[in-house]
C-alpha cells in the first residue's frame, strides 16, 4: 500500500488540533447567515425539482430571482409575471366565482395563458409579428418581455390579465 505523504501530514495536523484546548472567541451569527441561506435554498430547490407537473416549473426549473433586463412599469411586471404562472384574472377568476372554467371563443378550448400565448388560432396572424415558440418555456427564455406585453395589448388582453 502506498502512503501519499500529503494525506499522513494532514491526518497528523488533524489528531493534533484535537489536543487543543477549544477557541473562546464568539463567532458572529452575521457568520452563519450564507450557510444557512444556502442551506434552505439547496432544500428549496430539491423540493421545487418535485414539482414536476407545476406550470411554473417548466418555464423556471431553478429558482431565483426573476429579472426582466429591462426597466418595465409596474403594470407590466405584473401582467408578466401572471403570464409566466400561469394565473390571471381573465383565466382564473372562475376559482373565485365557482364557475365554470372560460373557453376560448374561437377554439372551444379551455382558456388558459398557454392556449392565449401559444396555441389559439385567432391570434395565429399576430403572433409572428412579436414572436415565434412552441412552449412557454421557449417564449420565456427567449423573447424580449417587451414583446410579449405588445402582444396582449395587441390582442385587447392586457387590462384583463
Amino acid at each position: 500500500m502506498s502512503v501519499i505523504l500529503g494525506n499522513t501530514r494532514a491526518n497528523t495536523a488533524a489528531k493534533t488540533a484535537l489536543s487543543l484546548p477549544i477557541s473562546k472567541r464568539e463567532v458572529p451569527h452575521s457568520d452563519f447567515k450564507p450557510l444557512i441561506n444556502s442551506y434552505f435554498r439547496t432544500k428549496w430547490q430539491h423540493s421545487w425539482d418535485l414539482e414536476v407537473s407545476n406550470k411554473l416549473h417548466a418555464i423556471k426549473s431553478h429558482l431565483g430571482n426573476t429579472t426582466f433586463g429591462t426597466h418595465m412599469s409596474r403594470r407590466d411586471e405584473c401582467v408578466l409575471h401572471r403570464l409566466r404562472i400561469g394565473h390571471s384574472h381573465l383565466t382564473h377568476a372562475y376559482l373565485l366565482k365557482r364557475e365554470d372554467q372560460p373557453e376560448c371563443v374561437a377554439c372551444q378550448s379551455p382558456l388558459t395563458v398557454e392556449h392565449i400565448l401559444i396555441k389559439c388560432l385567432d391570434f395565429n396572424h399576430l403572433r409572428p409579428n412579436y414572436f415565434i415558440a412552441a412552449s412557454m418555456k421557449e417564449l420565456f427564455d427567449t423573447v424580449p418581455p417587451k414583446h410579449i406585453i405588445d402582444f396582449i395589448k395587441a390582442i385587447g388582453l392586457y387590462k384583463k390579465i
